[in-house]
């Protein structure tokens, strides 16, 4: 009798064990792996937002500079060089340099399409035509073989991507507005066959938008920064 009664308050132990860790893996497999699982993948998600967010800006500055009707193309922005680091001279580099500040957290990207709209409009017009009342037309520049094509390109390996992978962004820090328009304006150029320095800042000024955009992007993702305005 008293052997009956222990095996069967050791089977209930046991009975009562196994329920226990059947319902803890139960709610394991329904609660915690699914939360542990789906933070994996955000971290992923964020991963790849930064990866990209750094090749977009990027991407932004040499389509701005590979579409510029003037000189050498040159943009000069003030405290930036044209020197590179081998000791050799490029026309992109000051552009480049201030987007590698942005991306690397030693400059705040809030102004960044103001600084670039300004250094634009400095290359853009002379001394006198800034202070001319009545400027004299735009003139007509032909654009260089490929220069078209290869701007329009750039754009779309940026919206692409943008749009394959639209579910892990938060689309009110993308820029979609701003690359479509300046898509839109590389059209209208393209049907007129040449550009005018008015066409090239409207071009401009929605990518200088959209690199600002990248940067605050990258930086709240970076910093857990709270940009101005």
């Amino acid at each position: 009798m008293w052997q009956e009664l222990i095996w069967n308050v050791d089977f209930g132990r046991q009975l009562l064990a196994g329920i226990i860790f059947l319902v803890l893996a139960v709610l394991a497999a329904v609660y915690i792996v699914p939360t542990i699982l789906n933070r994996w993948q955000r971290r992923r998600d964020v991963d790849t937002i930064k990866r990209l967010l750094r090749r977009w800006g990027n991407t932004c500055v040499f389509a701005v500079w590979r579409l510029n009707p003037i000189g050498n193309k040159a943009i000069p922005i003030e405290g930036y060089s044209f020197a590179t680091e081998s000791g050799g001279y490029s026309s992109c580099q000051p552009l480049s340099l201030f987007w590698r500040d942005i991306e690397m957290g030693k400059r705040k990207p809030d102004d960044a399409a103001e600084v670039l709209d300004d250094a634009i409009r400095k290359v853009m017009y002379s001394e006198d035509e800034k202070t001319t009342p009545s400027p004299s037309p735009d003139p007509h520049y032909r654009l260089g073989r490929g220069d078209l094509e290869v701007s329009k390109t750039m754009l779309r390996t940026i919206l692409n991507p943008m749009y394959a992978k639209i579910e892990i962004f938060d689309l009110n820090l993308l820029p979609i507005h701003e690359l479509e328009m300046a898509m839109s304006t590389l059209e209208q150029i393209e049907r007129l066959g040449y550009i005018t320095r008015f066409e090239f800042q409207i071009y401009a000024a929605h990518l200088n938008w959209s690199i600002e955009r990248f940067g605050k992007y990258l930086w709240k993702l970076e910093h857990r920064y709270r940009p101005s305005g």
